[in-house]
């Protein structure tokens, strides 16, 4: 084992500093390579110097891949067929021009149950048609469905100058009279579906037209009595409608009305009175012990002869005959005449009577006792003649004595009097 030389240097930090060199030659030259500290007194054998590992077998080159194959060349695409042509459309069809729009309704100038349409006040006058506000009834007439129950009037020359200015009162207007001008008292061009027009204007007791039953009424709920008026279904051929001019001061002269056709021919007479030869008589007590109201018998003036056609006029009771004893039920045929014959057959669209025989009355027999007034008693010696409807009634006969009689002087021969029920209607 070697040892270290020492050697001295001339100075003693120097020589320190060279020996650590020296030594560290040393050891780089034992040892063969450097280190910081020294090594251990027992040094371990030299470990030995590993085996070189053997080369790895070098890497096979991988064959060439073949070089791809070039694709076929796709055969170039064929040109499509040109498409058609589009057909050249014809344009869009125009939209329809708009429709203007609705006139505003025309104006009007109302009051109860009245109107003056296309009517407005100015300087205290108005111009317009007139419409009326029809009431109906479930019963006695059907009303106005059009217009909402409003309605025009023809003017078949039933509107008097009265009620033009009763209608223009109703208006807050102190004068009035009809107005005649084109598109007023006539349709205009537009008007193309106008509301029916009524006519026959009735008022208060005026006849209305015969066999005709009336459409309705106009102020009924007010119980303005000057303006309870009917109107009727008409057909207005003129086409020619009621317009009215109402104003607050006297009229100018206004526009000439049209002229009116010539005047129909005057209606034939009305027949004859026929109340003044029939009397209904309430039943007498002894006749009707029940004091039914409805009870009554007949007087008819007759003649004094057997058929009652000649000789002096008598009233004469009328009896019931055997077969109106003795049929169940009865005819009311004479019964129907007699009624109206006392009312003079009365033909009021709102009137009607019902007509029967009711029980024949047996005239009593027994002595009467003077009556004190209280009671009223038939009293058979009253009366000279009796009258019989021999063969019943026929049709179209206005008064008894028209039928097939006999005249008797003593009571009847059945021993019964015939006994009427009339009950009249008015709505």
């Amino acid at each position: 084992m070697m040892h270290p030389i020492a050697l001295k240097a001339p100075g003693g930090r120097t020589s320190v500093v060279l020996n650590l060199l020296l030594l560290q030659l040393v050891l780089v030259a034992i040892f063969g390579f450097t280190g910081d500290a020294a090594p251990t007194a027992k040094s371990s054998p030299p470990s030995p110097k590993p085996s070189k590992p053997p080369p790895l077998p070098k890497a096979s080159k991988p064959p060439p891949s073949p070089k791809p194959s070039k694709p076929p060349p796709s055969p170039k695409p064929s040109k499509p067929p040109p498409s058609p042509k589009p057909l050249k459309l014809s344009p869009p069809p125009l939209k329809p021009p708009k429709s203007p729009p609705p006139s505003p309704p025309p104006q009007t100038i109302e009051g109860y149950a009245i109107r003056l349409v296309g009517a407005q006040r100015t300087k205290g006058r108005a111009v317009g048609r007139l419409q009326v506000h029809i009431f109906g009834h479930p019963f006695f007439f059907p009303g106005y469905e059009e217009n909402d129950g409003w309605a025009p009037l023809c003017d078949d020359y039933s509107m008097s100058e009265t009620e033009a200015q009763i209608f223009c009162n109703n208006l807050n207007f102190t004068y009035g009279r009809q107005f005649y001008g084109e598109g007023i008292s006539t349709l205009g061009p537009d008007e193309t579906n106008p509301p029916t027009p009524l006519g026959y204007l009735t008022c208060m007791g005026e006849p209305g037209p015969p066999n005709l039953l009336p459409t309705g009424l106009i102020g009924l709920w007010n119980f303005d009595t000057t303006l309870r008026c009917y109107l009727y279904p008409v057909t207005c051929t003129r086409n020619v409608l009621v317009a009215l001019e109402c104003s607050d001061t006297p009229f100018p002269t206004g526009p000439s009305p049209p002229p009116r056709p010539p005047n129909p021919p005057p209606p034939p007479p009305p027949p004859p009175d026929t109340t003044f030869s029939i009397k209904k008589i309430h039943a007498e007590t002894n006749l009707n012990p029940a004091n039914d109201w409805l009870v009554e018998r007949i007087m008819l003036l007759v003649n004094s002869s057997a058929d009652g056609r000649t000789g002096d006029p008598v009233w004469a009771p009328l009896c019931a005959s055997d077969a109106d004893v003795q049929s169940d039920p009865r005819n009311d045929a004479v019964a129907y005449i007699a009624c109206h014959q006392a009312n003079n057959w009365y033909a009021g669209w709102s009137y009607y009577m019902f007509a029967s025989q009711g029980d024949p009355l047996r005239i009593p027999d027994v002595q009467l006792e003077p009556s004190d007034g209280t009671e009223s008693f038939f009293d058979p010696s009253n009366y000279t003649h009796w009258v019989t409807v021999v063969d019943g009634a026929t049709n179209g006969v206005r008064m008894v004595q028209e039928l097939v009689l006999q005249v008797t002087t003593t009571p009847c021969p059945s021993g019964y009097l015939y006994n009427v029920r009339c009950v009249e209607l008015f709505p």
